[in-house]
């Protein structure tokens, strides 16, 4: 069977996005079944010196003449979701007609109905994976204007009874059946896939460095980098040895219409000098330096609004990581609570607090947890049964 994948970015070395994850953990799981996909993208941004075979995405033709211009100008004004998603869809044709691809399968996510264009202009057979549907994901970052709708609306075209969708969660899915209003007769659930991690990697706190916390995702609403920072005021107001290890691109907080960085967002919030000098910000690392932050943290808090199915929680349970963890979207399915993490009650800073003050002055509670974790993610998420889960879906799709 040949088996290719869109990638909004690659390598994953570089790329920091769940979507490059996900391939590349599939593509794992894939070569070990002896499979070998293709992978997609419109951003390669180092050359490619991996075993997968990649392939990028011309640019977009611009058009030669003044009216072309002035109809691509228009179309993009009056409906720019469908316009990303008519420009993409042409730009993936005219690469499969280059490269004489035929595929069996082709795996692309939801964004702006990228699907339902696709589809109108390639033979091969298109499965849809629901990685963040935009009802959702939207939503949750407060973007509800004109843009907003016409995105959803184009989401929902892609959705029909016969369209083959996978869902790494079934919160995911049952919010996209819920919200379109469609029985979806072709999904399935299967989760993401994670590598176990290595020895050397798994949870080993070394008690005489400064103890810490450890967030690891966006400073925006939807990975709620705003909540870890309420919550750890409340935690280092009791624990006055504790700092906050904070890891990832700082987008912004939107308060009363005014976007606050995390910086400014930690004088405005936290008053207390010797709480925001605990506050160590590490901006955007690389994969191996986020695993070492990981190794040796005490605690590792999720504290998402939003989640379809959590990289930066299954890594952390990779690795054996002692979490607390948002009930956000897909996240209950994964976290079994006092078996491999905490689940707070609600998405507050008051319950992540007090889960994580809890989670602080019980040692044994966290090896247990650790221990649990690790087991968990060998069984359920090992790329190479998610493998045998994806092919066998494909397989009823040709």
């Amino acid at each position: 069977m040949r088996i290719g994948y869109h990638c909004p970015v690659w390598p994953p070395e570089v790329a920091s996005n769940g979507i490059t994850t996900y391939v590349n953990y599939q593509l794992q799981g894939l070569h070990s079944l002896g499979f070998r996909p293709i992978v997609i993208t419109p951003n390669l941004l180092i050359n490619n010196r991996d075993e997968n075979m990649v392939l990028t995405l011309e640019p977009n033709v611009r058009k030669n003449t003044l009216i072309g211009r002035l109809f691509d100008r228009y179309h993009f004004r009056r409906n720019k979701t469908r316009y990303f998603a008519s420009k993409f869809s042409e730009r993936t044709r005219r690469l499969f007609e280059k490269h004489g691809l035929n595929l069996d399968i082709y795996e692309v996510d939801e964004s702006f109905g990228a699907y339902y264009e696709l589809k109108k202009r390639l033979k091969t057979r298109l499965v849809l994976r629901t990685h963040g549907p935009w009802f959702l994901v939207g939503k949750s970052q407060q973007q509800l204007g004109k843009d907003f709708l016409q995105r959803i609306r184009n989401e929902g075209k892609s959705l029909d009874n016969e369209t083959p969708i996978t869902s790494p969660s079934i919160y995911t899915l049952d919010r996209l059946r819920d919200f379109y209003n469609k029985e979806l007769n072709n999904a399935i659930v299967i989760p993401n896939p994670i590598t176990p991690a290595s020895q050397n990697e798994l949870w080993n706190p070394i008690t005489e460095n400064k103890p810490y916390i450890l967030f690891v995702g966006r400073f925006d609403a939807v990975k709620g980098g705003d909540i870890a920072i309420d919550a750890f005021r409340e935690i280092a107001s009791t624990n006055k040895e504790i700092n906050l290890f904070f890891v990832g691109p700082d987008i912004g907080i939107d308060i009363n219409g005014a976007n606050h960085k995390l910086r400014d967002y930690i004088r405005k919030k936290i008053p207390e000098q010797h709480i925001r000098e605990r506050i160590i910000y590490q901006g955007k690392l690389d994969y191996r330096s986020v695993k070492k932050l990981r190794k040796e943290a005490l605690v590792t808090i999720i504290t998402s609004r939003f989640e379809s199915f959590s990289y930066s929680l299954v890594e952390a349970l990779s690795q054996g990581c002692p979490l607390v963890a948002t009930p956000a979207g897909g996240i209950p399915e994964i976290i079994n609570h006092y078996h491999n993490g905490l689940l707070v009650n609600s998405i507050s800073k008051d319950d992540v607090a007090g889960s994580v003050i809890e989670l602080l002055e019980n040692d044994t509670l966290r090896h247990q947890i650790s221990a649990n974790a690790i087991s968990d993610c060998t069984q359920k998420y090992h790329p190479r049964k998610i493998a045998e889960m994806t092919v066998q879906f494909y397989k009823q799709q040709v």
